[in-house]
């Protein structure tokens, strides 16, 4: 082996993670502009939309020291997130097994690109 090859080497193992640090950093920073429409009081086809009516009665507010608290739009990127998703992953581990999961996993499937771009994981 030369000293070229070599080179080469660390250089495509940098770029592997750096492209590493690209995903973890895509994954972590959600932007989300769409899901507070869904729970608009005026989104009247959402289930998640907040009720006016609920809000301004003080038998069904949520009260803090006696006062009703404003109920106003939120994000819903974590609800759906731990309430969907991680609870739809579980149950496919559960039904459809491991080697299933190790397919369609967003982690594993970003490690497979190192593969498809012919980058080589060693480093010696």
């Amino acid at each position: 082996m030369n000293a070229e090859s070599g080179v080469g080497t660390k250089n495509a193992y940098r770029s592997l993670v750096a492209s590493d640090w690209v995903a973890a950093v895509d994954w972590v920073s959600v932007y989300d502009p769409l899901t507070p429409y869904l729970t608009e009081p005026g989104t009247l086809s959402s289930p998640f939309r907040i009720h006016l009516e609920s809000a301004i009665d003080p038998n069904q507010c949520v009260q803090v020291q006696g006062v009703c608290l404003p109920e106003q739009p939120y994000s819903m990127t974590a609800r759906i997130f731990w309430a969907m998703i991680v609870p739809a992953g579980l149950l496919i581990i559960f039904v459809l097994g491991h080697e299933f999961w190790r397919r369609i996993c967003p982690l594993s499937f970003s490690r497979k690109f190192r593969k498809r771009w012919g980058f080589s994981v060693n480093v010696k």
